[in-house]
């Protein structure tokens, strides 16, 4: 009788998906293969567990010698009364804590439709929201050392509004009137880590959305400016 042998299954040439240290460590040190790889595998929840941590982080250990001092000092110019100084010296982390961690929820899904509308429909790409929400996701892992570089300036200039970049000339919270603020605000736009994001960001959209670089590139940044100005105006019209 003649013996078949049973063929062997072919070998995957799929690696599976990268275990997230992987990808944090290939954020800084070859962002295109990473973003070759979300390419199949999309993910983002890891990623954004680690920006709100370091937000949390962040208000934490600037709350006592920074945030605090900053709040009381707004208090006692707007002459606010004694029983509300006392409940958000008190409960005023929390408070602060709360926002910022929706704001950083808001803020990454929106600038992924935001990077899904440029990739996917204005520079002609494919690229699906779930894709986009990783790239935005994991560039915003650059805040890990953002974080180590701008605390302890926040520290030495007693202002959580810091920037690394000529913002530094022109505190936001330094200056009074619409104009200077706007101004403050737009120079604190142009800041080293956050247009390393958007150059990421960039990268990220031309991988996987298969369009140029260069187009993309000049499209994220457009666009970060234009958001920055849109921004400047809010905030400076905004009471302080």
């Amino acid at each position: 009788m003649e013996d078949f042998a049973t063929p062997a299954p072919a070998a995957s040439s799929d690696p599976g998906a990268w275990p997230f240290p992987r990808r944090f460590v290939a954020i800084f040190t070859s962002p295109r293969a990473l973003f070759e790889h979300l390419e199949n595998h999309p993910s983002w929840f890891a990623p954004l567990l680690v920006s709100l941590l370091l937000v949390v982080i962040y208000i934490v250990v600037l709350w006592q010698p920074v945030m605090l001092p900053e709040m009381l000092a707004r208090f006692e110019e707007k002459g606010t009364p004694d029983n509300v100084v006392e409940m958000m010296t008190r409960t005023g982390l929390i408070w602060s804590t709360i926002p910022a961690i929706i704001a950083i929820f808001v803020v990454n899904f929106l600038t992924a439709l935001i990077v899904q509308g440029i990739g996917g429909f204005v520079l002609g790409g494919k690229l699906s929201y779930r894709q986009a929400l990783s790239i935005v996701c994991h560039a915003g892992l650059i805040a890990v050392p953002a974080l180590i570089v701008m605390m302890p300036l926040a520290i030495v200039a007693k202002s959580a509004q810091v920037s690394v970049g000529p913002g530094m000339l022109m505190p936001a919270a330094s200056v009074e009137g619409f104009g200077p603020r706007f101004l403050a605000l737009v120079l604190s736009s142009i800041d080293v880590f956050k247009l390393w994001q958007v150059a990421v960001t960039g990268l990220g959209v031309s991988v996987i959305g298969h369009v140029p670089r260069g187009k993309a590139t000049v499209a994220m940044f457009v666009a970060y400016f234009i958001a920055s100005l849109l921004g400047a105006c809010v905030g400076a019209a905004l009471p302080r």
